[in-house]
């Protein structure tokens, strides 16, 4: 009987999670295309970037480790 009544629930749950086809997003059927090039070489892009942390704004790994805790 207990096996049943299981068996029932877990027919119930799995039919309730079974996800709307309205909700899913659409696949597209054609390819996609690559992305597109910056025309900057990957070597000079790279070094165009600015340098992580940036000193200059004065907030040091642990401010930000803070406020990434307190975020999450």
């Amino acid at each position: 009987e207990d096996s049943e009544e299981l068996e029932e629930e877990l027919k119930s749950l799995l039919e309730r999670t079974i996800p709307d086809n309205d909700v899913l997003p659409v696949v597209p059927t054609h390819p996609i295309s690559p992305p597109r090039k910056t025309g900057i070489p990957d070597a000079d892009f790279v070094q165009s970037l600015p340098s992580v942390p940036d000193f200059s704004l004065g907030i040091t790994d642990e401010e930000l480790d803070r406020e990434l805790s307190r975020l999450t």
